[in-house]
């Protein structure tokens, strides 16, 4: 039977949690409005792709604990923020 994946952002490490609130404040700036162009799922895949592994459940509550305004977006609980597309995480790809 395959393992399940935690989706609880408090099953990272202490060291993991700190990382992502860093990043993600050093990385992203924030906006009035919801940028429906930008999605946890996808976000989420681009910090797994360079840093660790994360859930886009782990991701999107990592952007609330940052401050940022989280929405639910489609029906696979994925989620979009108020971030902005100069956000320097977003000119890097």
């Amino acid at each position: 039977m395959p393992e399940k994946i935690s989706t609880d952002f408090n099953d990272l490490t202490p060291e993991q949690q700190d990382f992502i609130l860093n990043y993600i404040c050093d990385n992203f700036e924030p906006i009035k409005n919801i940028n429906y162009s930008r999605t946890a799922y996808g976000l989420k895949a681009l910090f797994t792709r360079d840093y660790f592994f994360v859930t886009q459940e782990q991701f999107a509550e990592a952007m609330r604990r940052a401050g940022y305004k989280v929405v639910p977006f489609g029906t696979n609980g994925n989620s979009c923020f108020n971030i902005s597309n100069r956000s320097l995480h977003l000119k890097k790809r």
